[in-house]
């Protein structure tokens, strides 16, 4: 499952969304990072997909976004 993630300048998860096929004359929402964030579009890893609560999920993800970037 594919899944939008918005983080702040210090790569700490603001917001996501998981993205589900919408099928014709179902509505549509896409987040959109604001100034200063960063909007990241991964594969929601299959040990990540049964987590609910948002404060969970978004601490999980700030430590596998952790695993996959690219060290500066």
């Amino acid at each position: 499952m594919k899944i939008t993630i918005i983080c702040g300048p210090d790569g700490k998860v603001l917001g996501t969304a998981r993205q589900y096929a919408a099928t014709q004359g179902e509505p549509v929402a896409h987040l959109i990072a604001g100034p200063g964030q960063t909007a990241n579009e991964i594969e929601l890893p299959k040990n990540l997909e049964s987590i609910e609560a948002a404060d969970t999920l978004h601490a999980a993800l700030e430590k596998h976004l952790k695993t996959i970037r690219p060290k500066s």
